[in-house]
């Protein structure tokens, strides 16, 4: 597998769902500006965006906040959207236990 494999796969799913050409580090950076505007734990939100510091992701997005906040309106359906409900947490937390996964499905034997 390539290092483009991902990247021309992500191509392909914006362009099969008619969505703009956004470049994926865009997305990754809305994606953070969109946690930190929301009240997310800076600390988490570094170490999830691969951050070496918390200070790195505040000194870069943290005062981007303003940025979305025009938008917030448009944003906020799909924020509700895509974050896990209080209710779902439960399930999210207990319904894959007990699947399992075998090597040599994916490998052979």
């Amino acid at each position: 597998m390539t290092n483009h494999f991902h990247w021309k796969q992500y191509k392909i799913l914006l362009k099969d769902n008619d969505l703009p050409n956004i470049r994926w580090h865009d997305l990754r950076s809305t994606f953070c500006t969109i946690l930190l505007k929301n009240g997310f734990n800076p600390k988490a939100v570094s170490k999830l965006m691969g951050h070496s510091k918390e200070l790195i992701t505040m000194d870069v997005y943290g005062d981007k906040k303003g940025i979305i906040a025009d938008c917030v309106d448009e944003l906020q359906p799909f924020i509700e959207e895509v974050l896990p409900r209080e209710e779902d947490d439960e399930e999210l937390l207990t319904e894959n236990i007990d699947v399992v996964i075998r090597p040599e499905d994916y490998f052979g034997e």
